[in-house]
């Protein structure tokens, strides 16, 4: 989730909606809206294995006049049906910090970018 297609071709994935640039759909018109309720019935229907959650601004493109909704949205649904498996913090152009599985539980944020990896659960 955000605006990251190239995750799908580097972990060679299909997307499970048409809508992989989130960062269009932030401003809250009827359009906008429409594409948002489309992605959501996608992830409810086709329930992916896998959500990555990119907490990077510029991949949303976040203001204070957009919504939100999708964001929230995600959240739930990761809340309900996904653990955390992995996270990817970006401290420098230079310097990443990753963890996964049971190091996640200790995985304290150094104010880099974060990207979180959840897997569904069985």
């Amino acid at each position: 989730m955000g605006s990251e297609p190239e995750i799908y071709f580097y972990a060679d994935r299909e997307a499970v909606t048409k809508h992989i640039i989130t960062y269009g759909m932030m401003d809250s018109t009827a359009e906008n809206m429409q594409k948002v309720y489309e992605m959501e019935n996608d992830i409810l229907t086709n329930k992916p294995l896998y959500i990555v959650m990119v907490k990077i601004p510029s991949s949303w493109i976040l203001t204070v006049s957009n919504t939100q909704s999708i964001i929230n949205w995600t959240d739930k649904q990761i809340q309900d049906n996904y653990e955390l498996k992995g996270i990817v913090e970006l401290l420098s152009p230079k310097k990443v910090n990753t963890v996964w599985d049971d190091d996640v539980k200790n995985f304290k944020n150094h104010g880099g970018n974060t990207t979180y990896i959840f897997r569904r659960r069985e």
